[in-house]
């Protein structure tokens, strides 16, 4: 069993997990909204059209958001999502080594879509974000956007290196690969990510109840909030 604070962090990350997702589902609502479902837990089982789920990488999704459509083939747009929250360490940037999960599995989803849509409509639909409430390390961030941007010298070249033993992709994928990743370590930790969420659900709502943020929540921590390629779809009236 684990000590009382490894426990405490644990349940700070689920509600930072439960509190951030519910907040993007209210994005759901605005009919004028591109956005049509979205996927918690792993990706939706209708991005193919002949059911063929798309497994490589559904391990490091915790979020998968889906514009225009929920089918690759049909969507404008697609955000696979991996939130991490930390308690303790939120102001320690995030070394290359403890997102060794995140990065494979992201570029194993690379690898399998660009099979799927081929290399130009991958670049042009799908994106792969980390979020967090903690930032990522300066040296590494910088040698990810210069390889992204084709820099000739990488600032970094020992980060650029990682990159490539973390991912098994050669430099030409790698580049390619990073192009679509996107970092967000600027995210408010779980109480700041609840009372967004209470401000925002209030906002859509007559009178606003200053209970109804922690009442959405728990029922989207109750319900799945649809887990395991079960979409939670736009809303309509």
């Amino acid at each position: 069993m684990g000590s009382p604070s490894a426990v405490r962090f644990s349940r700070d990350g689920d509600q930072f997990h439960y509190s951030w997702a519910a907040r993007r589902c209210l994005r759901l609502l605005p009919r004028a909204s591109d956005l049509v479902a979205i996927s918690v837990e792993g990706a939706s089982t209708l991005e193919s059209a002949q059911g063929e789920d798309i497994n490589a990488g559904e391990q490091v999704i915790d979020i998968a958001e889906y514009y225009g459509s929920e089918e690759l083939a049909a969507s404008e747009y697609v955000n696979y999502v991996q939130l991490k929250h930390s308690t303790k360490n939120a102001d320690t940037p995030w070394e290359p080594s403890r997102l060794e999960r995140t990065l494979s599995g992201f570029a194993q989803r690379f690898l399998a879509l660009e099979a799927v849509l081929g290399s130009e409509d991958l670049a042009e639909r799908v994106r792969f974000s980390f979020v967090s409430n903690r930032p990522l390390h300066p040296d590494f961030l910088d040698s990810i956007i210069d390889a992204a941007n084709d820099v000739p010298a990488n600032r970094h070249p020992e980060m650029l290196q990682k990159l490539a033993k973390i991912t098994t992709l050669d430099m030409e994928k790698l580049r390619a690969f990073l192009k679509l990743l996107e970092f967000d370590g600027s995210q408010e930790g779980y109480l700041g990510q609840r009372s967004s969420l209470a401000l925002e659900v209030g906002g859509y709502l007559a009178g606003a109840d200053r209970g109804v943020g922690e009442r959405h929540r728990g029922t989207q921590k109750i319900g799945g909030l649809g887990r395991h390629g079960n979409p939670i779809g736009q809303a309509i009236g």
